[in-house]
């Protein structure tokens, strides 16, 4: 692999100066490229580098801003290219620059997208929040956007839960079992949300009304627990 980095860093340190129509047979799968990203370091030994972007002039192939600016750029275009996301992660993480990836995806999931992409975008977001930004209630508000266009996420509910529980938000909670279980179609799996969420209003919340109003539910689903 280092070896490879390195023939790609001095096929552009050579394209670099000259024009492109100089460029040698070696370098000709350039030829068809506008743009590339290489890794570029102090000596031919390093073990470690920097990413650089290189854009195509016309006089030559010159430096063209850090790779991770580019690729925010390219997937302002290409929001619905998940290997494109898939590298910018890559690459906030080499570079430090995870707020900045955290702050792409908040905007790209404010524009129109395909309910899959902004499935998994909701994912990948919340996600960051939670495992690298040390921000879980920031997670918070993507998670709830999976589970609106993926109801049956489990994985996503389990989640949701987790953090609202820890950070005792317990209004949040409680809407968050009561909008689940009205559209769960599964009577066990709702009972069983429904026990939690009574639970919650009978022993933390200490609101009686409310724990019995999900009881009511619940023998409505289920009578034969009545009695119990």
């Amino acid at each position: 692999m280092l070896s490879l980095l390195r023939t790609a860093f001095a096929t552009v340190l050579v394209a670099s100066a000259l024009p492109a129509s100089a460029l040698t047979p070696v370098a000709t799968p350039l030829l068809d490229n506008g743009q590339m990203i290489v890794v570029t370091t102090d000596g031919w030994d390093a073990t470690q580098g920097r990413l650089q972007a290189y854009a195509r002039t016309a006089q030559g192939w010159q430096p063209h801003g850090a790779a991770f600016d580019v690729l925010l750029k390219a997937l302002r275009e290409f929001k619905e290219d998940l290997a494109l996301w898939d590298r910018a992660e890559q690459l906030a993480a080499a570079s430090g620059r995870v707020t900045e990836l955290a702050h792409a995806l908040r905007d790209t999931l404010r524009s129109e997208l395909s309910e899959s992409i902004e499935i998994e975008l909701s994912d990948r977001a919340a996600r960051l929040h939670e495992d690298t930004l040390g921000d879980p209630m920031g997670a918070a508000p993507y998670l709830e956007r999976l589970l609106l266009k993926d109801t049956a996420n489990q994985d996503a509910f389990a989640r949701l839960k987790q953090i609202l529980t820890s950070a005792e938000r317990w209004g949040e909670l409680e809407d968050l079992y009561d909008r689940t279980t009205r559209v769960l179609e599964d009577p066990a799996t709702r009972v069983d949300l429904l026990t939690e969420v009574a639970l919650v209003c009978e022993e933390i919340i200490e609101d009686d009304n409310r724990a019995i109003g999900y009881y009511e539910r619940i023998l409505a689903i289920s009578p034969s627990l009545a009695g119990r």
